[in-house]
């Protein structure tokens, strides 16, 4: 197998792989995490929205007549990913700033998708992520044990 061909497997392994530490990520760290369902229901839901936003602009066609681009779907699913492990907070937020810069310069390189694509999914996908994980905090509790105990922690 090629370098070439090699980095295509990688690139497309990525989310995959990431999506289930996010899913095991809190019995591997040991924290209290686990007795959140919140949190589960936050990943799933945002792995959900983004898949939700693809079919949009799939349907529409708005992105590619009104801008001429194409949503990303790769990057808005490792967004969504990203969006659960922001949530551990600490450690965790520096890490997925580190692995989005990196999967961004990858994708953006093998030429899935240029910069622009990748900016304007992320204009449209980050808020409604920050609703969403505002949403779930609010209807079921702290995310992680590093949130207040009442609930009413919203720094999403």
């Amino acid at each position: 197998m090629t370098f070439y061909a090699q980095v295509a497997v990688f690139s497309q392994t990525i989310n995959p792989v990431l999506g289930l530490i996010a899913l095991c990520t809190p019995w591997i760290t040991g924290q209290r995490i686990v007795v959140h369902r919140a949190y589960f229901i936050g990943a799933f839901s945002a792995v959900a929205l983004a898949y939700l936003w693809w079919w949009g602009a799939k349907s529409s066609h708005q992105w590619e007549h009104a801008w001429g681009i194409q949503f990303s779907t790769h990057w808005a699913v490792h967004l969504a990913i990203l969006s659960a492990f922001w949530q551990l907070r600490g450690r965790w937020r520096a890490a997925a700033i580190l692995i989005a810069l990196a999967y961004g310069v990858l994708i953006w390189a093998r030429r899935y998708h240029t910069l622009a694509e990748m900016l304007a999914t992320s204009v449209a996908l980050l808020p409604t992520l920050w609703l969403l994980w505002w949403v779930v905090v609010q209807c079921f509790g702290p995310v992680s044990s590093a949130h207040p105990q009442d609930g009413t922690h919203t720094d999403v």
